[in-house]
């Protein structure tokens, strides 16, 4: 029997000399009302047949794969049954969340194999009752090779510390560490993905730093200072004062003044922070760079956030291969350059000669 628009078809037959019916044709395929009506009502049917669609674009929106299954199958189905279809194919394509959590150290040791000299480190909780043979994850820290070779070989003693928010149903955060190249481009070098936000670590970090590397200077993002300003004074020429700009002391002091009179209370709130840690001058001789903002740094966190939804394997390989592809295309750039210089102090060295 052949319905109309329904390729499913089968021919049969009986040869004479036997009474065993022999299957000529068969395609097994239905478009009719009732196999759709059967199939279509099943989530995990529909997640077999989006599962291509998630690969090639796994950000599309329910609404839109509902709207596209209706067309193909003609029939009806709920935004529910369609984001559950959804979430099974994802998990299909990129792997199950938990399930990851679980061979995460088998990861970390083929890495290391594969990548010599490449520091892992992965901390877990353990439960204190002995009976229960289970471990929370807490964080993970990896510092590739390659990496950690180039940026002891040539690059500024200048680093960042930034961190962007997971958003799967396991909640967390990933931190990096971004150095400045010669060509003062960024350099990625090392990451790490811990469990959630912690603020007792977060006040921690200068005192950290200033133990194990005394002779390091803390440098605030002006722009954060300066969103923090905004929420209690919503003036919007606070960022016009201008005075984290100023390279001497005397234009310092003078540009500080102006801002008492503009809001003593900005003023006084300001102030609080050693102009040490946001004023150019009053920044070291010793400084490498006169960098106040922490755009370098959120190239990173936008360059990965394909990979903030998906399980933690996947996200930690979306990074490296981010890494390796910027690797290349320096390595391009180093290429096509001349001379003994990059491309960046030739310009500048260029600018001053005229």
């Amino acid at each position: 029997m052949k319905e109309d628009k329904c390729p499913w078809v089968v021919l049969v037959s009986r040869p004479k000399e036997t009474d065993e019916w022999v299957v000529n044709t068969l395609v097994n395929e239905h478009r009719c009302v009732q196999s759709r009506t059967i199939k279509a009502c099943n989530y995990k049917f529909i997640a077999t047949n989006i599962v291509k669609q998630i690969e090639s674009n796994p950000t599309i929106p329910v609404n839109a794969l509902q709207e596209d299954l209706i067309l193909k199958f003609e029939m009806n189905m709920s935004r529910m049954k369609v984001h559950r279809a959804k979430a099974l194919a994802q998990k299909h394509v990129f792997g199950d969340f938990q399930k990851q959590y679980a061979i995460l150290r088998d990861y970390g040791v083929k890495l290391m194999e594969i990548n010599p000299g490449t520091n892992i480190k992965i901390d877990c909780h353990t439960e204190p009752n002995i009976n229960f043979n289970i471990r929370t994850f807490r964080r993970i820290y990896i510092c590739l090779r390659a990496l950690k070779e180039g940026f002891k070989a040539n690059l500024k003693d200048f680093i960042g510390l930034d961190g962007t928010f997971m958003k799967g149903p396991y909640p967390g955060q990933i931190l990096t560490v971004v150095g400045v190249e010669s060509n003062n481009g960024i350099y990625p070098f090392t990451y790490a993905l811990i469990k959630n936000e912690d603020k007792q670590k977060e006040r921690g970090i200068i005192p950290a730093i200033a133990k194990l590397y005394p002779q390091a200077e803390h440098r605030f993002c002006l722009r954060h200072i300066y969103d923090n300003m905004k929420r209690q004074w919503k003036d919007k020429e606070l960022k016009y004062v201008g005075v984290c700009n100023c390279y001497y002391c005397k234009a310092f002091s003078e540009s500080i003044r102006r801002a008492k009179k503009f809001n003593a209370e900005s003023h006084d709130w300001l102030i609080q922070i050693p102009p040490a840690h946001w004023a150019r001058s009053h920044f070291s001789r010793r400084a490498y760079t006169n960098i106040l903002l922490n755009n370098l740094y959120e190239v990173v966190n936008g360059k990965i956030q394909g990979g903030r939804d998906k399980p933690i394997i996947y996200c930690l390989e979306y990074i490296i291969e981010y890494l390796m592809k910027r690797i290349c295309n320096v390595q391009r750039e180093i290429d096509r350059s001349h001379g003994p210089l990059t491309p960046s102090t030739t310009t500048l060295l260029d600018q001053m000669k005229r």
